[in-house]
């Protein structure tokens, strides 16, 4: 008899799929898409079926486990895009089709540990701690077998697992694998109406449940709620129960992000009514789907121009043609606040998905949206990966955002054009939307790739705020003129007072603010209280010694931290190279800035929102609610603050230096500064109420800057695209970005020499840039080495020809390059060259 082969993708780092036999109880379930369970080395995975297959590999072939229930399978549309990125991205196939199942299913199985039967003696000259490590674990073990993690738990051994192998080399543990049982579905007790009436009640308690359960209709309430509202317990509960009065039962209860209440915001666009632009917008929005093929729209508007509108006039409409619809948003701290925008208009069919939820949280999102209880999805790009059924509609907000492109794990997707790619297998239209659109993006509109829709006015006659500029070169002479001191004669605290963040003119601003009650937005791209610290005498500055990079000073901790490693250190007493002891701070970080602020306005009450101060869960929401509810005065962040905030109390943005992105060495430097220049300032004047923006630099003749101020998304995008063909970068050419990294820097540099030559030999000279070390030529201990591969859309239209020149290198290079400890990354559609 012939054996059942299929092949599955698995969640592991290699390209290929793997081969396995089905039993003949399995067979029937074995179809494309069907999540499989399957053994892989001493482990069991959870993959995805792709297809039958008669070719039977010269290795041993083992059997799939299980075929788990039909609601975990992929739908065709899900296994299409996740080949496609799979080929684009040239990323392992497994780790594509991990993205599309539930957190629970994307997990290896878990080690169980337990007492070896046999055990030997712990020798008598183990050292100290392994003793104290042994006891600690014989004494857990003696209950029963654990897992590592309930190990972890249950034990105060640190390097738990590597204490683990330990004792199992020693013969005293015995290790075994077992499935992943991933959430338990949570439940609840519910309490229902059986009765019309509350005369069966045999006492007070029981009648008010009983009339409360009259009001609640149908679908009752969960006991806790009637209990808090009535004062009534749990026995009150059961008695009703027992006695026919009411029906007290299990339900499994949600723990998927939905209800998060309201806002001003919220309930504004309520009463909202679509100008003409608008509802161009959304006509042309919706005839394209009620066609039911594909299409893909730029909608540009300017800042404040009711682009949110278009998308919940548009989703209005799909939902009630029976469709469902994504809303992608470029930051996690964006999403309550959308969430609470679109509930005030759908309700409980709004969820959310993101990378902060707990895995139980994540997998009720995955299983609510699979079966079609929320038909509205909205989250950061792993949203793009909902389950929902009848989706009509993609929404990619702040299409423009660089987060959308994932950097730190394959696959190295861009959710922007993932969903383009989705939408064409789903026949959906996929709407993205921009006040400043990538270049890319914009391009592809004007070619007629996708079809542009515009906003050219702001809602509800709001105006666009003006923009005023101040030099800080200017700015600092003329204070230090003002003080009629010769240089050498400064004090340290004179100077750090003419070395302020805060411009004269961004202060008078801020002051009238202050006293009229309105909101005020301060934006500096640099978290910590100073970028470095450096010796007076020398000039000497404190680097990591793990990372190429300066260290950045937190005053709160008294530290100096490694932005890229997390290392931290003590500031320095000394300076290691001429013995001084004189340090200075330089530059300003948010901490820097904020004491600045409490300086100079003493009563302001002011809310810092950076990475630093957003930690903990649902930190971002609690801090712009309490900004929107007027609690503060103040917002100051970094770049979170300037993307989709809508708060009608704002009338005043302030940049604190407009430098820090214009002078990084990348070749979107220009572009990055414009959109975030643009969006900032359009977080002012978004009501009745007029704005002002002050945006500070030491370089007021940069076009990026130019452009901005006078809101000219067009000029810009001239300015700018000239420059690009000259160069021959993206919208000319598509980039490749190849970063190779180890700890030993000569094996690293021989890699990276090896793919340049080999690369040479299938691509012409001009489309390889390096090899040569990264910008950042060490990370984490990590020396990096890096190439830039162009695909010349007049030569290589598609850029196939680059992306398999590409693949086959980095294929034939990486086992010998792992061998060296040597990684080959690969990053198709680089947003950046750093």
């Amino acid at each position: 008899m012939t054996d059942h082969l299929v092949t599955v993708a698995l969640p592991v780092p290699l390209p290929q799929l793997f081969t396995y036999i089905v039993p003949e109880p399995l067979r029937s379930s074995a179809v494309p898409g069907a999540a499989a369970v399957v053994p892989f080395g001493r482990k069991v995975l959870t993959g995805v079926i792709t297809g039958r297959t008669t070719e039977r590999p010269d290795a041993t072939l083992k059997n799939v486990i299980d075929i788990l229930a039909p609601d975990t399978s992929l739908s065709p549309d899900a296994m299409a895009t996740a080949q496609w990125m799979s080929d684009y991205y040239s990323a392992p196939v497994g780790e594509c089709y991990r993205l599309f199942l539930p957190v629970a299913l994307s997990r290896t199985s878990d080690t169980v540990v337990e007492l070896a039967a046999e055990a030997p003696a712990l020798p008598d000259r183990t050292e100290p701690y392994r003793q104290r490590q042994w006891k600690q674990l014989a004494a857990a073990l003696a209950a029963g077998p654990m897992t590592v993690a309930q190990l972890q738990r249950s034990t105060a051994v640190k390097a738990i697992h590597a204490a683990v192998q330990y004792f199992r080399r020693a013969g005293l543990l015995t290790l075994s694998e077992r499935a992943s049982s991933g959430p338990e579905a949570r439940t609840e007790w519910h309490l229902l109406g059986s009765v019309s009436d509350a005369s069966g009640a045999k006492n007070e308690r029981q009648r008010a449940v009983l009339d409360l359960l009259a009001g609640a209709g149908t679908e009752g309430m969960p006991a806790k709620e009637a209990m808090r509202r009535t004062g009534a317990s749990m026995t009150v509960l059961r008695t009703l129960h027992k006695n026919g009065l009411a029906v007290l039962e299990q339900r499994e209860r949600s723990r998927a992000a939905g209800a998060t209440g309201t806002d001003e915001q919220a309930q504004r666009s309520l009463t909202i009514t679509l100008n003409p632009d608008q509802r161009r917008a959304v006509e042309a929005v919706t005839a394209a789907s009620d066609e039911g093929t594909p299409a893909t729209f730029l909608l540009y508007g300017v800042t404040g121009s009711g682009k949110t509108q278009v998308y919940i006039e548009s989703i209005r409409h799909v939902r009630a043609k029976g469709g469902s619809a994504i809303v992608l948003v470029p930051e996690i701290s964006l999403t309550p606040q959308t969430v609470r925008r679109f509930q005030a208009h759908f309700g409980n069919d709004v969820v959310w998905m993101h990378s902060r939820m707990s895995d139980g949280e994540r997998h009720d999102a995955w299983r609510f949206a699979k079966d079609g209880t929320h038909r509205i999805v909205i989250g950061p790009r792993s949203a793009l990966f909902a389950p929902l059924p009848e989706v009509k509609l993609i929404i990619v907000d702040e299409e423009h955002e660089a987060s959308y492109k994932q950097f730190d794990a394959m696959p190295r997707y861009h959710a922007r054009d993932a969903a383009i790619v989705r939408g064409q297998h789903l026949s959906a239209v996929v709407l993205l939307g921009s006040a400043t659109p990538s270049i890319e993006t914009y391009t592809n509109a004007l070619e007629g790739k996708y079809r542009l829709l515009q906003l050219p006015v702001r809602a509800d006659g709001a105006v666009l705020p003006p923009v005023e500029v101040v030099n800080m070169v200017e700015e600092r002479k003329r204070r230090f003129a003002e003080m009629k001191v010769k240089a050498k004669e400064i004090g340290k605290k004179a100077f750090e007072d003419a070395a302020r963040s805060i411009s004269l003119l961004l202060e008078e601003r801020i002051r009238e603010r202050l006293e009229r009650r309105e909101g005020i937005i301060l934006l500096q791209n640099r978290r910590g209280f100073a970028p470095f610290i450096e010796c007076t005498g020398c000039g000497h500055v404190e680097r990591c010694t793990r990372c190429d990079v300066t260290m950045t000073y937190h005053a709160a901790q008294k530290h100096l931290r490694c932005h890229y490693c997390g290392s931290v250190t003590a500031p320095p007493t000394v300076c290691p190279e001429c013995g001084g002891f004189d340090f200075a701070l330089r530059g300003f970080g948010t901490q820097r800035v904020e004491e600045e602020l409490r300086s100079l306005f003493p009563a302001a009450r002011i809310l810092r929102m950076d990475l630093d101060t957003t930690q903990r869960k649902h930190s971002h929401d609690t801090m712009l609610r309490a900004f929107g509810d007027g609690e503060a005065d103040i917002l100051l962040g970094t770049q979170m603050v300037a993307k989709g905030l809508d708060f009608a109390r704002v009338t005043l943005v302030g940049v604190i230096s407009a430098d820090t992105q214009m002078m990084l060495p990348d070749f979107r430097s220009a572009e990055r500064t414009f959109q975030l220049l643009t969006q900032v300032a359009g977080r002012a004047g978004r009501s009745t109420l007029r704005g002002e923006v002050v945006i500070q630099t030491s370089q007021p003749e940069h076009y990026a800057l130019k452009h901005a101020r006078s809101h000219d998304f067009a000029g810009f995008y001239a300015e700018e695209t000239a420059y690009r063909r000259a160069i021959g970068y993206p919208p000319y050419a598509r980039i490749i970005a190849v970063e190779v990294r180890g700890r030993k820097e000569a094996d690293v540099e021989r890699t990276a020499q090896q793919f340049g030559a080999a690369l040479l030999r299938s691509l012409p000279r001009e489309a390889v840039l390096g090899p040569a070390p990264a910008v950042l030529a060490k990370i984490k201990d990590e020396h990096r080495w890096q190439i830039i591969v162009k695909a010349y859309k007049e030569k290589d239209k598609n850029g196939a020809r680059a992306r398999n020149a590409v693949a086959r290198t980095a294929e034939g290079l990486r086992a010998a390059a792992e061998g060296n400890g040597v990684r080959i990354t690969v990053d198709v559609d680089a947003v950046g060259t750093m």
